[in-house]
Order: C-alpha cells, then sequence, then structure tokens
C-alpha cells in the first residue's frame, strides 16, 4: 500500500501572517478522517512545506478523497485591530472632512472679507471725494463772501456817488432854471428875432423866480429885475408857463403881473402862515386855472 505525500507551499506572506497572529504552525488532526499528517522542512528548497501521510489505499472512496483540516480561530487581537483601523480609518477620513470643511469655511469667510474690503475701500474713496468736493465748496463760498462784501463796498461807494450827483443834479436844475431866468432878463426887448427864441417852451415851461446859494439858502430876485419881468417878461410868455417856483417877498406882484392860464404847479419857498392865508384868500386865486 502506497503512501502519497501532500505538501502545502506558504509563501512569506501567509508565514509573515501567522507568525504576527501567533497562529500555530504544528499540523493538526484531521477532521473525521483517519489520515496521518506530519510536517516536513525540506531543507532543498527555501520555502516551508507541510507533508501529508497517508496510509489508505490509492482506490479509496470518492467522499474519502476530500481532505478536511481543523483551523483554529483567529485570536482578538486580529478583529480589534481590524476594528481600531476602521475606526481609525473612519476618524481620519471625519478629520479630513472637517478639515476640508473647515478650509471650504476659510475660503467662503475669506471671500467675504474681499468683498467687504473692496467695499470698504470703494466707501473709503467716495468719501475722500466728497471731502475734497466739500473743502473746494468751502473755498468758494469763501471766496464768494469775499466778493459779496466788495460788492457791497462798491455798491455802497456807489450810493454816496448817487447822491452826490442826486444834489448835483439838482443844483443844475436851480442853476438852468436860473439861467433862464437870466436869459430872459437879459435877451427880451432886444430885438423881434430873440425876443422869438427866448419865448420858446424849452425856456418859458419851468420858471424859476428866486435865487439859489451855495450854502442852500434861498432869496429873493433884486427888485429891478422883478421890476422888469411883471411889467415886460410875464405878459409875453404867460400863456406858456407850466411852473413856477416863487418865494414869499415877491410872491404877490409876480402871480397878478399877469394871467397863467396852462400853470399846473406852483412851489413856494420861506412863505409863512400870514402870507399864506393872506395870498390864498386873496382874488388871486379866483382865476379858472386855479
Amino acid at each position: 500500500m502506497q503512501r502519497h505525500d501532500q505538501v502545502i507551499q506558504l509563501s512569506d506572506h501567509i508565514k509573515n501572517k501567522l507568525k504576527q497572529y501567533q497562529y500555530p504552525t504544528e499540523s493538526s488532526s484531521l477532521i473525521n478522517s483517519s489520515n496521518e499528517y506530519k510536517e516536513t522542512n525540506d531543507t532543498s528548497n527555501d520555502n516551508d512545506s507541510l507533508h501529508f501521510t497517508s496510509s489508505e489505499n490509492v482506490t479509496r472512496p470518492r467522499h474519502d478523497t476530500f481532505t478536511t483540516y481543523q483551523v483554529t480561530q483567529p485570536s482578538e487581537l486580529f478583529f480589534t485591530e481590524e476594528k481600531s483601523n476602521q475606526i481609525t480609518n473612519v476618524s481620519v477620513l471625519q478629520d479630513e472632512y472637517k478639515k476640508q470643511h473647515e478650509c471650504q469655511e476659510c475660503i467662503r469667510r475669506n471671500h467675504i472679507i474681499h468683498i467687504e474690503r473692496q467695499k470698504c475701500l470703494r466707501l473709503y474713496e467716495e468719501n475722500k471725494k466728497l471731502n475734497e468736493q466739500l473743502r473746494s465748496s468751502i473755498l468758494r463760498n469763501n471766496q464768494y463772501e469775499k466778493d459779496i462784501q466788495k460788492l457791497k463796498y462798491h455798491l455802497t461807494t456807489m450810493n454816496s456817488h448817487l447822491d452826490e450827483y442826486q444834489i448835483n443834479f439838482d443844483q443844475l436844475k436851480q442853476k438852468i432854471k436860473l439861467c433862464n431866468v437870466e436869459l430872459l432878463y437879459s435877451l427880451i426887448g432886444i430885438s423881434i428875432r430873440l425876443d422869438r427864441i427866448v419865448s420858446d417852451p424849452i425856456f418859458t415851461r419851468n420858471l424859476t423866480l428866486l435865487r439859489y446859494m451855495s450854502n442852500d439858502l434861498i432869496y429873493p430876485l433884486v427888485d429891478t429885475v422883478v421890476d422888469r419881468f411883471c411889467s415886460q417878461i410875464l405878459p409875453q410868455i404867460h400863456y406858456k408857463i407850466n411852473t413856477l417856483n416863487l418865494e414869499s417877498l415877491s410872491l404877490e406882484r409876480i402871480l397878478l403881473a399877469a394871467d397863467y392860464p396852462n400853470l399846473h404847479s406852483l412851489e413856494l419857498y420861506n412863505v409863512d402862515e400870514k402870507t399864506a392865508e393872506r395870498v390864498f384868500s386873496s382874488k388871486i386865486f379866483h382865476y379858472d386855472c386855479f
């Protein structure tokens, strides 16, 4: 009866695993078999091998051709280490996910910070421009105020000049009136042609029969002038006179010298109450022109 040796060659990886987990390298008895096994070391080969011998016949039944081995249960370290490795892997994944999530959160925060910083920069630039505009407006306003003060000063000066001009103009008017009187007094009666020229309404419309002095005092005309006006000049031009400027001493004589149908204005100077009452209550104002 021949014996057949069955040899199982183990790789280095398997042997290391067996050594690592303290797996027994000795051959154990077969389950439900009367076969004998032995472990041998083959010196001709580097790999360890297990030799199994069997005393049964080669022509054994079919159900005996299957070999059954007894395998011991691995130690608890094998499972605990795998679990610990799984837990470690899960914790590592969680840490990585947390880091990624934190990184994304940091990126989002940095993006928000960048946007807010840009907004702050824009607001700063706008505020800077507004401050410059305000500063320039203040400078312009100050310049405008200075110009306004200058204009006020010039206006005050112009008003004072205008007042002077008005006074001078009034004096000029009075001088023109006096010149009219002197012109009439000196030219009427010389010749017919001069009488026509002097009798023009330009000279006779507004007639002032008094004297203005430089001290703003009013005096009557000389008696010879008044006499000549009353006797010669007023009877010729009385219908052309629109305005008469008279003073109290010569008032009655001039009004009684002629009729004044076109007289519209009568200006009296230095007239007291008694003279005014006597003049306005007499027959002088019984004419239709008054």
